[in-house]
């Protein structure tokens, strides 16, 4: 329900020609009660297209300013089909547009759908800003309907259209339209990519790019990745940028994807977040944009079940559900149904909200909507546990851990241990050759021992007769030997050959290419090492650091100062800590820093010291350095090394938010 995208079509109040605003009064009358699919009113049919196509523009843009979606299209429908009369082939590629996008607002996707395939088909090859306008629209309707794998076809052929053009504009729509399909299959990262091309193609049109759309769309994004300081930034971005939009839809959906945010972060929030959504509702209803109002009136629905009014926010959520239904909008009625389970849970009613809840999990796995259904499982899991039922709780909570697992990018982590294990029996292939090659060696020994024996046998029993024969066949020997010398020497230099590639690969595979330091693999390894061989004494102190800012020293100075700036901080890090255990990058601007023994009992203090010295670091453009420092300890036996980094990443995030450039800890050491 969060991030949904507004019609394309900016909205403007026509001025009719001079002398024929009574006409278009009389026509704007004439269009709102005719049936869905258009004919032309025979007032139009009274005057030549070359006066009436203009009109029923007009008409098409004053309907739409009073809110009237539906009877906007049919007027814009009317203008295309004079225009096809007066071979005004522009006017006709505008007037479909616009009559799809207003049906699409109308709640009419079917139709919606049906005037964006006609304008495309009309553009195919000659007019490619329509055309892509057309395949944008589509692919938006596909995607709200649900159908994401389509839709991200769509989006994808949309892309390399627009490039083909040179048509920046529509890449960076495409490029945020595929980033919302990302994230609804889950893939948050590849969203995050093509949401950050999106945004860099906007920032380089200027005005008329819609800046406010790819803010909206990032901030949904780390939310989803739970960095929710990232999020409110980007949200707040958005509502600025989208105030200076000539599209009133722009600042209602500004307002709608905040009012999302704002209940996600909790009750403290939900009265800020109902008014926006009421604000939202109201002006989505002057614009007829009934997908619109049915997203701000989700929200205020969950802003009133996050305040305890448990019998408003039914009455608000319940109307929701046919109304999805009549948009063809499987995903929202799915989030209808979750939170009205939460509504039935709240008032006890157990079995109707598990009935609920399982609807709506059916309706995420349709769509494939891996981050709803992890959501949901959580639900059912509480609901069986309240219901008695542990069993069922349990099948739950294990399919939302592997759901989270998933979507956190544990497979990640699962990847490179594979590489690591591949790496391991390579290693273990070439030891075997080498075996094979030494036995060879021993073999070829063996044979030539086996030989000597036999020709001083021979010259025993034949000294005189045989000298001749004993001399050639002594020379032969010699030759034989050069050559067992030759594949002796040659075996040696092959073991050393291997001794260094398995060096090389296991340098490869435990080194960050950038920095030179520990990469993710090791510093995991050596953290295990140092845990396993802990006594019950024994301290051991871990620390994230994060590098503040960090993107946007990359999109300010560029990738190669970001590199230079991540070099600088390791050299820092090992620099001031170099007695740690180890210091390894294990992200794009996280490191990890393991200390034990006497330096882990003063680990606040020497973590202190290696966040200052981040100051004296002066790289060669204008850049200030600081990082934030998240650590935390434990005392005695091996703890699980997940536990761990979540202590130190949570205070990590506690130093992020209270300002960043610090150093926060655990106040006790973690344990099982």
């Amino acid at each position: 329900m969060k991030g949904s995208v507004a019609a394309s079509t900016t909205v403007l109040l026509a001025r009719p020609p001079r002398g024929q605003g009574a006409l278009l009064l009389l026509l704007c009358s004439v269009f709102a009660p005719t049936p869905a699919f258009a004919r032309r009113p025979p007032e139009l049919a009274m005057l030549p297209p070359t006066v009436s196509a203009p009109l029923a523009d007009s008409a098409g843009f004053a309907l739409r300013a009073a809110g009237r979606s539906a009877a906007a299209s049919r007027a814009w429908q009317a203008c295309a089909e004079l225009a096809a009369l007066d071979d005004r082939f522009e006017l006709r590629l505008r007037c479909l547009g616009n009559a799809g996008a207003a049906a699409a607002l109308a709640g009419q996707p079917m139709l919606a759908a049906q005037l964006q395939r006609t304008r495309r088909d009309l553009a195919l090859g000659v007019a490619p800003r329509d055309e892509i306008d057309a395949r944008l629209a589509l692919a938006q309707l596909v995607r709200r309907g649900g159908d994401l794998p389509a839709a991200e076809a769509a989006y994808r052929d949309t892309i390399a259209l627009a490039r083909r053009y040179g048509d920046r504009l529509g890449q960076a729509q495409a490029w945020s339209g595929l980033a919302l399909v990302r994230k609804n299959l889950g893939d948050y990262y590849e969203a995050l990519e093509a949401e950050t091309a999106a945004l860099a193609l906007r920032g380089a049109l200027g005005e008329n790019a819609k800046l406010h759309s790819s803010y909206i769309n990032l901030a949904a994004l780390y939310e989803q990745l739970e960095d929710l300081d990232r999020a409110r930034d980007y949200q707040a971005r958005g509502l600025a940028a989208s105030t200076g939009s000539a599209d009133p839809l722009d600042r209602a959906s500004a307002q709608v994807s905040m009012a999302g945010l704002l209940n996600d972060s909790g009750a403290a929030y939900a009265p800020t977040a109902y008014t926006l959504a009421q604000d939202a509702y109201e002006r989505q209803r002057r614009l007829g944009n009934r997908p619109g109002m049915l997203d701000a009136r989700f929200h205020q629905g969950r802003a009133l079940l996050l305040l305890g009014r448990i019998d408003e926010a039914q009455r608000v959520l319940e109307p929701l559900l046919d109304e999805a239904d009549r948009l063809g909008q499987r995903a929202s009625k799915a989030h209808v149904q979750f939170r009205l389970a939460e509504v039935a849970a709240a008032r006890g009613d157990t079995r109707a909200a598990i009935d609920l809840a399982q609807r709506s999990l059916a309706a995420y796995v349709a769509i494939d909507n891996p981050h709803r259904q992890a959501k949901a499982h959580g639900l059912l899991q509480a609901l069986y546990a309240a219901a008695g039922d542990p069993q069922a709780a349990l099948r739950h909570e294990a399919q939302r851990l592997r759901l989270r697992e998933r979507l956190l990018g544990v497979h990640v982590t699962r990847r490179v241990g594979a590489l690591f294990e591949e790496f391991r029996a390579q290693r273990d292939a070439d030891r075997i050759r080498l075996l094979e090659s030494e036995r060879e060696i021993v073999r070829a020994r063996r044979d030539r021992d086996r030989y000597q024996r036999g020709i001083w046998a021979l010259v025993a029993t034949s000294l005189g007769a045989m000298l001749a024969l004993v001399a050639w066949r002594y020379r032969r020997s010699l030759v034989r030997n050069r050559f067992l010398a030759e594949r002796e020497r040659r075996g040696e230099n092959e073991r050393k050959r291997l001794a260094e590639a398995n060096a090389q690969l296991y340098a490869s595979a435990t080194t960050d290419p950038l920095t030179g330091i520990a990469n993710r693999s090791r510093g995991l390894e050596r953290l295990r090492q140092v845990l396993a061989l802990a006594r019950d004494t024994d301290l051991v102190a871990i620390g994230l650091v994060d590098v503040d800012h960090f993107k946007r020293i990359n999109d300010t100075w560029g990738h190669q100062a970001g590199d230079s700036v991540l070099c600088a901080v390791a050299d820092t890090l090992e620099r001031t800590l170099a007695d740690a255990v180890v210091v390894a990058r294990i992200g794009g601007e996280e490191f990890l820093v393991v200390l034990d023994g006497k330096p882990a009992r003063d680990a606040a203090r020497r973590f202190e010291t290696a966040r200052a010295a981040m100051a004296d670091i002066a790289p060669e453009t204008d850049i200030r350095i600081t990082v934030s420092i998240g650590w935390c300890v434990h005392c005695g036996p091996a703890v699980p090394v997940d536990l761990l980094l979540a202590a130190a990443d949570a205070a990590m995030y506690r130093a992020k938010a209270m300002g960043r450039d610090r150093v926060e800890g655990c106040a006790r050491p973690v344990e099982i």
